[in-house]
């Protein structure tokens, strides 16, 4: 499951999520590049995939194993898989070993221990990027090929290339740049000038749409990578969508699948097993266990504009608090950065903001959300007033001093350390989200709806 939008629209939204996309940067200057065929298999083993020969010069010294799936998880049977000797500072693949999985989707790799390899594999139209481990076994998910613009900031020439294939694109005097024909999974984008690797941004695909617009590549760190903006130094998973076609700025975006490797936590920090797995928007739907909430790292969306969102089916009050977002230690004291709550005491929806000596709730006009079905829920950030959404509509909210708006002032607390964002409960045992829950994203911009 990925992430869609809300229920009462959801046959023509979900088309424009698939269709379209979610950080759009107003970049055009397109170069057609190839990927092999542009992922199609020509099941010649001495042709791999970025353009590279197998000339047979590596020192095999270490096996890489792994298996080869589709977006279902489904294991993929005679896919064409090929490591690759390469990484952000090289200019082009220096060798490559070329395997095909077995009926089970398995494949093992003889490989240089000593050297940086990305896995690629293929089957028909579908293919997909990996970094390779030599401590676990890999996993390469198959998908569909897609597009990806961006722009690098203060630059006027040289290129890109994508790590593990021979996709090159010119970048233009504006500093912008377009892929076609991507691969999904670990995308590794090395700006080169003068033919020198001058700087790297590394992300994640996290789902099968056709378009991926990202931020403008700056804050160029000393070890030659670019930080992703507002959201910390490292892996990020990328998401997109056009609400209603419109061509709006890029962002990024936190998505989280719960296809797989679920990052699911107990209160006390231990990692949580055996989830629960119902039918969602999209794919898989979790329901958390009581004391239990999402780990989404750590994240900060309060710098600046944010949008929370996730659909859920919820089965309505319990008693206790039950939380959607959560940033903080302890809730009512300096530690806290923010909450996005159901109060079990009084029956409504919350945020907490600060004020100037304790936290307190902005409390939002529930009597209209429904239980028992998919319900779409957003939490709208935008210069300094906080807003909440239900199936794309704002609910009335109401402060301690009795102000009644759609969107009213909002200041997240100063946390006294970094604290991980956590989405449907946090740690407290018995405050965790009584429903299923589909569809996450945190982004860094305003959403409107």
């Amino acid at each position: 499951m990925i992430f869609k939008k809300s229920l009462f629209s959801k046959i023509s939204r979900k088309s424009t999520f698939c269709n379209h996309n979610i950080f759009s940067n107003i970049v055009l200057v397109i170069f057609t590049a190839f990927l092999a065929s542009a992922c199609s298999s020509d099941s010649n083993d001495n042709n791999v995939a970025g353009g590279v020969t197998d000339i047979g010069n590596s020192v095999a010294t270490t096996k890489i194993e792994g298996i080869v799936t589709n977006f279902n998880g489904t294991a993929v049977p005679s896919a064409r898989v090929v490591a690759y000797y390469d990484n952000w500072e090289q200019t082009t693949a220096t060798d490559s070993v070329v395997v095909s999985s077995d009926s089970n989707g398995k494949f093992t790799l003889s490989v240089d221990g000593a050297a940086s390899i990305i896995l690629f594999a293929e089957s028909g139209e579908e293919c997909g990027l990996a970094y390779a481990s030599q401590d676990s076994s890999n996993t390469l998910i198959l998908g569909s090929r897609r597009h990806i613009e961006s722009s690098v900031s203060g630059e006027s020439d040289g290129y890109m290339r994508i790590v593990g294939t021979n996709m090159t694109a010119k970048v233009a005097p504006d500093g912008t740049f377009a892929f076609e024909d991507v691969p999904p999974g670990d995308i590794s984008l090395v700006y080169i000038r003068d033919d020198k690797p001058q700087g790297h941004l590394d992300f994640r695909t996290t789902d099968d749409r056709d378009s991926i617009y990202l931020p403008p590549m700056e804050n160029r760190k000393e070890d030659g990578s670019f930080a992703p903006p507002d959201f910390g130094d490292g892996m990020f998973g990328v998401d997109f969508n056009h609400r209603n076609n419109h061509q709006g700025p890029s962002y990024v975006n936190i998505t989280l699948s719960f296809e797989k490797n679920d990052p699911v936590m107990n209160y006390d920090m231990t990692p949580a097993y055996d989830n629960q797995y119902v039918e969602g928007i999209s794919g898989r739907a979790i329901i958390l266990k009581q004391g239990q909430f999402i780990d989404l790292g750590m994240i900060d969306p309060t710098k600046g504009d944010f949008t929370l969102s996730l659909w859920t089916k919820w089965d309505g009050p319990n008693g206790f608090d039950q939380v959607l977002f959560s940033q903080r230690a302890y809730r009512n004291d300096s530690t806290a950065k923010f909450q996005w709550y159901f109060d079990g005491a009084k029956g409504k929806f919350a945020v907490m903001k600060k004020m100037p000596d304790a936290t307190e709730s902005i409390y939002f006009d529930s009597t209209a959300i429904s239980t028992d079905e998919w319900t779409f829920f957003a939490l709208v950030s935008q210069s300094g007033n906080i807003t909440m959404y239900v199936n794309d509509k704002a609910v009335t909210a109401k402060d301690s001093e009795g102000n009644s708006a759609s969107a009213l002032p909002f200041t997240p607390g100063n946390a006294t350390k970094a604290y991980p964002l956590h989405a449907g409960g946090n740690d407290i045992d018995n405050e965790t989200w009584n429903g299923a829950l589909d569809e996450i994203h945190v982004e860094n911009r305003a959403q409107h709806f």
